[in-house]
């Protein structure tokens, strides 16, 4: 089964590239990368790597670990940025960025002017989460057994997890690079304890040459996650 799932997506990436070359020519980079970080570090990478190379075609396509890494195995994207690797037997990859998780809560709430947030804290609170199948809420969900908060909202969109709480509608623990992005009005972050880290990933091909484009788009993510 999985041989012939790579047989199709290797059979949709040529029809792809064909396409791709037809209009824009030989050069362009595909690249597929978690939900989390199109919003919070895609679009400032993105935007030095068209100031080092103007008028490369870029297609950003969003989508969870695993499908990234087949993405990558495949050839259907030429690079990955992941928050994990689901994949590890079938990519190569490299760890970039290590960021300890932050508390979001309302600016009005009852914990908005501690300095840090322990899980305890959170007791009674209700906490808007990612669904159960994403990597960072098995290590969040592990710090809250036994259960002490309510978890009654779910989403699948860390950004959509901000705007909830600006809203009022609850609290949650998520990745300080989006609200690096994003800047919501209403938004309070706090430091997390004990900490949790969100990592993001270079996903490559195995025995595949390496990329110019893909090499210049890794160092522009580079840059824009060390700027302040």
């Amino acid at each position: 089964m999985r041989e012939v799932e790579r047989s199709f997506l290797g059979l949709a990436s040529i029809h792809e590239a064909a396409a791709r070359i037809r209009t824009f020519g030989v050069d362009g980079l595909r690249v597929s990368v978690s939900p989390a970080l199109a919003i919070s570090l895609i679009p400032r990478a993105l935007e030095l790597f068209r100031a080092a190379r103007p008028g490369v075609h870029v297609a950003i396509a969003t989508a969870d670990s695993a499908t990234i890494c087949k993405a990558i195995a495949s050839g259907a994207s030429d690079l990955g940025l992941s928050a994990a690797v689901a994949l590890p037997q079938e990519v190569d990859s490299e760890l970039i960025h290590t960021q300890s998780a932050v508390c979001v809560v309302p600016t009005s709430h009852r914990l908005a002017r501690k300095r840090s947030v322990k899980p305890a804290d959170l007791a009674g609170e209700c906490f808007i989460s990612m669904p159960s199948y994403d990597i960072a809420r098995h290590a969040i969900d592990r710090l809250f057994l036994p259960e002490i908060r309510k978890l009654e909202i779910e989403t699948t969109q860390a950004s959509t997890i901000c705007v909830m709480v600006a809203r009022g509608l609850g609290v949650s623990v998520i990745n300080p690079l989006l609200l690096k992005e994003l800047s919501l009005p209403g938004v309070t972050a706090i430091a997390f304890k004990p900490e949790i880290h969100f990592r993001c990933y270079v996903i490559r091909a195995r025995q595949r040459p390496a990329q110019a484009l893909a090499a210049d788009f890794v160092s522009a993510a580079r840059s824009a996650i060390e700027e302040p």
